[in-house]
């Protein structure tokens, strides 16, 4: 931009004198002939004119550029403030379930513990249970009126062995249901 206001005599030009040479330093060895360097500058051509537009137009170009980088600048720091604060916010939710899933852990462990004691305690009365249910069975048949039965049998057996002792000696036969 200094460059081209130099060249173009933006600066150091007053409009109302004589045309100067130009003092960006470009036309150094180049003769008056020339009519794309060298330039003159003045009010009265329209190098100046047009080379003033040029320039005004670069810096309400870089105006415009500085406020919008501005403007991205701005927001970009309000984003980055807000993804500082969401990981924060995340970081805090990943430590508290973290926190959470070692004490959900520690719990599980011990239900399980005791979960496995009662299972074991479970098969040790269930093993109890079916030892002294095997007892009950040898004695007597489960479900039964054991006293009345057994009276029966017994009686049953006696009158038998009645009847054998009393057909000792005679033609009778003993019946096959008796077996």
């Amino acid at each position: 931009m200094v460059i081209l206001r130099k060249h173009f005599g933006i600066e150091e030009n007053d409009l109302r004198a004589e045309a100067k040479d130009s003092a960006s330093g470009l036309t150094e060895g180049v003769t008056e002939q020339s009519t794309s360097a060298g330039r003159k500058t003045g009010a009265r051509g329209q190098t100046q004119s047009m080379g003033q537009t040029i320039v005004h137009m670069l810096n309400d170009f870089l105006d415009q550029r500085k406020t919008e980088l501005k403007g991205l600048r701005q927001a970009h720091i309000k984003a980055l403030a807000g993804e500082r604060k969401l990981k924060q916010d995340l970081s805090a939710a990943v430590g508290a379930a973290k926190a959470r899933t070692e004490y959900l852990q520690a719990t599980i462990e011990k239900e399980t513990a005791a979960f496995y004691a009662k299972i074991d305690e479970l098969q040790a009365r269930l093993d109890a249970a079916a030892i002294n249910g095997r007892c009950v069975q040898k004695l007597e048949p489960c479900g039964v009126q054991t006293d009345m039965r057994a009276k029966r049998e017994a009686e049953m057996k006696a009158l038998k062995e009645a009847w054998d002792k009393l057909a000792e000696g005679t033609d009778a036969v003993r019946p096959n249901t008796w077996e």
